[in-house]
């Protein structure tokens, strides 16, 4: 019985210095992004051993993909529980949708700056790994957009699939439009943040409306 008290309060010990570090380093990326990130600082700001950091986490590499995880699944789970189930048209479906972002955002700063270092400035070597991180919130986005598309006639040949296949490849154009952005100043991050916001809202509602009044 005792072994199993001091395993149980050694595995105690260990979460919640996992949960330290990882406070440190949403807070660290969340204020610099990925590239200024250190794990100095983690260590410095927060009180926490490098021996400790380097024994839970291998490098900056893994602790930022944790932080992104942990970000893309935050806001996938507040859109599903902050959406309406009903909305007048797709507009108003749209305008509901980044409200709720912004709104995700406002109340997470640090899940803001770590969403568009991930989205827009994506370290190339973590390309993939961010990818398959992405899975969460774009799982998210691909229902919600197939539910929108329930309130527009579409022409006979085309199919909800290829739309919304068509959407994420045009956003990822825009995503690149924006790479090599200073996220890291408060006043242009805020500008980048509203643009890209506005630019993705513009071209889904161009695909579901076209141009003609």
């Amino acid at each position: 019985m005792a072994k199993v008290r001091r395993g149980l309060t050694s595995f105690w010990k260990s979460e919640n210095s996992k949960e330290r570090i990882i406070k440190a380093a949403l807070e660290e990326f969340g204020q610099n992004g990925y590239v200024a990130a250190s794990t100095n600082n983690m260590c410095k700001n927060h009180d926490i051993s490098k021996g400790l950091l380097f024994h839970h986490y291998k490098n900056k590499d893994e602790l930022f993909l944790v932080c992104v995880s942990k970000c893309f699944e935050a806001l996938a789970q507040y859109l599903k529980e902050n959406l309406p189930e009903n909305v007048e048209d797709a507009k108003e479906g749209l305008n509901k949708y980044f409200e709720a972002r912004f709104e995700f955002f406002k109340a997470n700063p640090f899940y803001e700056q770590i969403f568009y270092t991930a989205v827009i400035n994506t370290p190339s070597h973590l390309k993939d790994a961010v990818a398959e991180r992405r899975e969460a919130i774009n799982a998210f986005n691909r229902h919600y957009l197939t539910k929108l598309l329930d309130y527009v006639v579409l022409k006979e040949d085309y199919e909800k699939s290829s739309i919304i296949e068509l959407l994420s490849d045009m956003s990822h154009y825009i995503h690149m439009k924006y790479k090599g952005s200073c996220l890291e100043n408060p006043e242009e991050k805020h500008q980048i943040v509203m643009q890209h916001s506005k630019d993705i809202k513009d071209m889904i509602l161009i695909l579901f409306y076209g141009i003609v009044k």
